[in-house]
């Protein structure tokens, strides 16, 4: 072998070995970065002396990635984000009707039957006329609070909709950019920050990734594509609005179909307001006119104490649980509150009717009562569900996070030993090239003389 090709074998081991060198110095330093994924050395056996393996030709330092494993974070991480926003927003729900808190509708619901009980006992009774009517204003005063706080609660999901809206479209933004980059040039360093960005989109909605060997990606969702090298489509927003009550569709600017959001933060977000809100609402509506209209339909066929019939205990209409009121006579004079069936008596018959309404099977063959527990259980047992949801599925996260941290993590101890390695290697080769130059100054030594 020529001197020259030693030469050679020792530069090439000496640009390797800063190489592999300074990729692990790079991975040490971005041991703690957030979507920083190892860099790992592919080399190359030289042929040499007899056909030996004398150095090394660095062909590239490559992303050490898994992609089902990264994948499979994606969609989990999406499902995560609607379980995790369903328990805490169901959990305020919760907490609204607070139940079994003596607030609670149930708790006012007894103490106004009760009322109208103790009416009956002593159906000529000015005070207890007067606890009828509070109880009635309070039990319209709960209805209208529940209506309105569950508003309240849509109007700020509704706020939280549109900003993840503009989150969403934002981060679409910056993908395409690096998108651009990469297509021009490809890097380690693009790839991850494009990887970062498209985990940050992945728990806020149901995205799909399609990769392709150049590095090229098709970002859909719900079956409709978002971004490809040059296309770009962002997300906007359709809202209609029935009793003040919001209801969200979303379409894409260069699409006609409504795109179907499901997972992540915003699908969370969407299934509230979209579902479960207007499903308690209307229960609650249902109660609210099936009580005020049973309740009038009795109170109207009986007569005060100054004989007076026809008066209807609560507001003539009533639509629902937000405008249930106490007829405004009434709540100025208790005494036109009626007991009894006819003019001249007071045995008190039709308060002890308003009273037994809680036995009756008023709403969908059920009572009153069985029909606010049912909605109350449901609340509850969507609570536990999303909870359970949550918690196992942030297992489901952290072990995928684990392998993928196996996988693209960096581990000082094994760059450390690496370093190491590549240090001596770099040793060598300098040791090798200064050989190689003393065996050409000896030469040229032996030629002078």
């Amino acid at each position: 072998m020529a001197i020259t090709r030693v030469f050679d074998i020792a530069q090439r081991s000496l640009l390797n070995s800063r190489e592999a060198i300074d990729t692990t110095a790079k991975n040490i330093a971005n041991a703690n970065t957030e979507g920083y994924k190892r860099r790992r050395i592919e080399t190359s056996q030289l042929i040499g002396f007899a056909g030996g393996g004398n150095g090394y030709n660095l062909e590239n330092a490559t992303r050490v990635y898994n992609s089902f494993v990264e994948k499979q974070l994606l969609r989990e991480q999406q499902n995560l984000g609607r379980y995790d926003t369903t328990e805490t927003i169901l959990s305020n729900i919760e907490a609204i009707f607070g139940e079994p808190d003596e607030m609670g509708l149930s708790n006012i619901l007894h103490e106004f039957w009760s009322a109208w009980n103790d009416l009956a006992n002593d159906p000529e009774s000015q005070s207890a006329r007067i606890v009828v009517r509070d109880k009635g204003e309070m039990l319209a005063a709960t209805f209208q609070r529940l209506h309105n706080n569950l508003r309240d609660i849509q109007q700020q999901i509704s706020i939280e909709i549109n900003e993840k809206v503009d989150k969403v479209n934002q981060l679409l933004r910056q993908i395409y950019a690096v998108n651009q980059q990469i297509s021009a040039n490809s890097t380690s360093d693009l790839l991850d920050q494009r990887d970062l960005l498209i985990n940050d989109l992945s728990e806020l909605v149901n995205i799909e990734v399609r990769e392709y060997p150049n590095d090229e990606i098709i970002l859909s969702l719900g079956g409709q594509i978002l971004l490809s090298e040059n296309y770009l489509s962002q997300i906007k927003t359709e809202v209609t609005y029935s009793s003040g009550f919001s209801d969200y569709t979303f379409l894409l600017d260069q699409g006609k179909s409504p795109l179907q959001i499901d997972s992540g933060i915003m699908g969370g977000l969407i299934a509230i307001n979209n579902t479960y809100i207007p499903d308690y609402v209307n229960r609650l509506n249902i109660l609210a006119t099936s009580i005020a209209n049973r309740v009038n339909a009795i109170h109207s066929s009986g007569y005060n104490l100054e004989g007076k019939t026809g008066i209807n205990f609560f507001s003539n209409d009533v639509t629902g649980a937000g405008n249930i009121t106490l007829n405004p006579d009434i709540a100025y004079d208790a005494s036109l509150v009626a007991s009894s069936k006819t003019a001249s008596s007071g045995d008190g018959s039709i308060a002890i009717a308003i009273a037994d309404i809680q036995f009756e099977p008023l709403i969908q063959n059920d009572t009153i009562t069985n029909y606010y527990n049912s909605l109350i259980g449901k609340i509850g047992s969507q609570v536990q569900e999303a909870s359970f949801l949550k918690n196992s599925q942030e297992k489901v996260v952290e072990n995928l996070k684990n392998q993928r941290d196996a996988i693209s993590g960096v581990s000082l101890d094994e760059e450390m030993t690496r370093l190491i390695e590549y240090e001596k290697s770099y040793q060598a080769a300098s040791r090798l090239l200064k050989t190689a130059n003393e065996l050409i100054d000896t030469l040229l030594s032996i030629l002078r003389d």
